[in-house]
């Protein structure tokens, strides 16, 4: 029990990193393409 009160923060908290990660990176490359266009 405590080890999934312990893990389902913490994966929560490293997807929602990893979606702005994503995010951000995705949002550069489209400035990129525009910029290319």
């Amino acid at each position: 029990m405590n080890v999934l009160a312990a893990l389902v923060p913490t994966v929560v908290i490293a997807g929602a990193f990893i979606g702005l990660l994503v995010f951000a990176f995705r949002a550069t490359d489209g400035r990129s393409n525009d910029d290319r266009e």
